[in-house]
């Protein structure tokens, strides 16, 4: 069976909670609306201000470590593996005598750097062009389940509305197939481990986004876990507006399922565009389940 190269997960198919008509915008265009985090109605969802999970003194003498320790180490390629400008400093480090090593190591933990890198020059530039992305972030959130009731009445227009299937299809390369699965914590999220900024700041890897800002777009606060919930990720550099629509195969929607309050002219558009424009999508009708307290579909033939 075809497996795309872009597939970062193993699930077949999404959900999606709408109203109805958005639902109808999206099957008849076979496009979906990815957001700006600006315009979401969690305002922590997506952190606007950049926080770091440890000081600049930190930092500093971390990158001082890291630089003796490939200095010392005769095993280890600088050619191969740093940028020219620290393929020349450490050139210049490995004819130290010993005690030079134990001299930079002893320095830095003398050095009196700021611990606050909130005032940082550097650190300001970035959280300016972290301000700068928001905008143009685009992110187009998902769910395992079709049947919770909170997120039924929250975001499909309290059971007027109608909760999608879209499935993802490596033979089509969809764009579902690079969907990240959120992380719920109460933690503050933060910008990169240590680790990274002192491979970053010591040339042995280039500035990666996602090692960076990448959990920023992913993390929610435990309250919201109950939403079980995936997102897709992109950018929109040139677009004046906080929204794109994104094309999807129109094979990648199979199912819609009725919310119980839907009128009778929507449920019988979905029915309309599953005999005519859409083949291959299933409608179901929500049943209430009282006794087990369960949201149940059935097939509508």
């Amino acid at each position: 069976m075809l497996r795309s190269p872009n597939r970062r997960h193993e699930r077949t198919f999404f959900y999606k909670y709408t109203s109805a008509s958005t639902a109808a915008s999206i099957l008849i265009s076979k496009k979906v609306r990815l957001s700006s985090p600006l315009l979401f109605n969690d305002p922590f969802d997506t952190p606007r201000v950049l926080k770091l999970s440890f000081s600049g003194s930190d930092l500093l003498k971390g990158v001082i470590q890291e630089m003796v320790k490939l200095a010392r180490d005769p095993n280890y390629d600088i050619s191969a593996n740093l940028s020219p400008f620290m393929q020349r400093y450490l050139s210049w480090m490995r004819s130290f005598e010993v005690d030079h090593y134990e001299n930079l190591l002893h320095l830095a933990h003398e050095l009196n750097i700021p611990d606050k890198m909130e005032e940082v020059p550097a650190f300001i530039e970035l959280q300016q062009k972290w301000t700068d992305l928001l905008p143009m972030t685009r992110i187009l959130c998902l769910a395992e389940e079709n049947d919770n009731p909170v997120m039924w009445h929250t975001y499909a227009d309290a059971y007027k509305g109608v909760v999608l299937q879209i499935d993802c299809i490596d033979i089509y390369d969809s764009f579902l197939l690079l969907a990240k699965q959120v992380i719920y914590s109460d933690e503050i999220p933060t910008i990169g481990s240590i680790d990274v900024w002192i491979k970053q700041g010591t040339g042995q890897i280039a500035f990666e986004y996602d090692a960076i800002f990448g959990q920023l777009e992913i993390s929610k606060q435990t309250k919201w876990a109950y939403e079980k919930e995936w997102r897709v990720l992109s950018f929109e550099k040139d677009s004046s507006l906080l929204y794109s629509d994104y094309q999807l195969h129109p094979a990648s929607f199979t199912k819609v399922f009725v919310g119980k309050d839907v009128t009778v002219e929507d449920r019988q558009l979905f029915l309309s565009l599953a005999d005519h424009d859409l083949s291959n999508l299933e409608v179901y009708d929500m049943l209430i389940n009282q006794v087990d307290r369960r949201i149940m579909f059935k097939r509508i033939k």
